[in-house]
């Protein structure tokens, strides 16, 4: 089983698989993505609709 952005990115790059499912990661940590992303170092940037601005 896939548990982490590592183990994810090194069986794309070795074609071992065509798709990752992050089901699980998901339901476990809604922000897999993000998480992943700063493991890989990898720069995101959050869709605009994501961009909060509080006013008090």
């Amino acid at each position: 089983m896939i548990t982490n952005a590592f183990q994810a990115e090194t069986a794309l790059q070795l074609q071992a698989c065509d798709v990752i499912d992050v089901g699980r990661g998901i339901l476990y940590d809604l922000n897999w993505g993000w998480h992943a992303a700063r493991d890989l170092h990898a720069e995101v940037q959050p869709p605009l609709e994501r961009v909060y601005t509080l006013r008090f």
